[in-house]
């Protein structure tokens, strides 16, 4: 039986629900939970917990990841054909679901592929120089996300001065993820977000669906 997309969606949003021995819920879900727990987040709402640091590099990497499904799996009903050409999940989910620019984007990428491959602070790319980046990160709610370089830094790891360093904040990068993924279910109630996947709402359910078996507790 083949689900429908509201069904698809409300079970991929949805909180995960406890069965007799199983518990049931999605990666996206997962996902949030990892993320929340590695920088110091509310676990149900996302909101930075006072007085507690959250500029984890593996909790952004929880965040590039959902950023990554996201546009793998959903467009804006009103924005799908502007990024037809877009083949990047991560460039489509930024492109799709925030209003920053080509050149900011292009920088959360790089950082994302400076954690994912190399967890470090610097990404070089050959042939896109808009890729390659020696990132400054700091980890204060406040300020912008992403400021670029005065100077396009050259790739040279001897020689990084200030001025060819591009800042991203680890906190606000949370919050703009927390933000997008706040907004897909009641994107989804309105009509507003499409599936993109090719086995439509039947993959999003198989593909992100998940099965825990509860632990049996020994008896005493």
């Amino acid at each position: 039986m083949m689900l429908s997309k509201a069904v698809a969606m409300q079970s991929h949003f949805a909180p995960a629900t406890q069965g007799d021995t199983h518990e049931f819920f999605s990666s996206f879900t997962k996902g949030l939970r990892d993320s929340r727990a590695a920088t110091h987040r509310d676990p149900y709402t996302g909101k930075p917990l006072p007085g507690a640091e959250h500029d984890s590099w593996v909790g952004a990497l929880g965040y590039f990841a959902l950023l990554d499904q996201i546009g793998t799996s959903f467009v804006c009903k009103g924005r799908r054909d502007q990024d037809s050409s877009v083949t990047n999940p991560l460039v489509l989910a930024l492109r799709q679901f925030t209003e920053m620019a080509d050149d900011e984007v292009a920088a959360i990428y790089a950082l994302r592929c400076a954690f994912a491959h190399d967890f470090s602070l610097f990404n070089v790319h050959p042939s896109r120089p808009e890729l390659t980046h020696c990132f400054h990160l700091f980890g204060e709610p406040d300020g912008a996300l992403v400021t670029l370089p005065k100077s396009r830094w050259n790739g040279d790891y001897s020689h990084r001065p200030s001025e060819c360093r591009t800042s991203i904040g680890l906190t606000l990068l949370g919050d703009m993820v927390e933000g997008i993924c706040a907004r897909l279910p009641n994107m989804a109630r309105s009509g507003e977000l499409l599936i993109r996947l090719v086995g439509g709402p039947d993959e999003l359910n198989h593909r992100y669906g998940l099965m825990k078996v509860r632990s049996r507790q020994t008896e005493s």
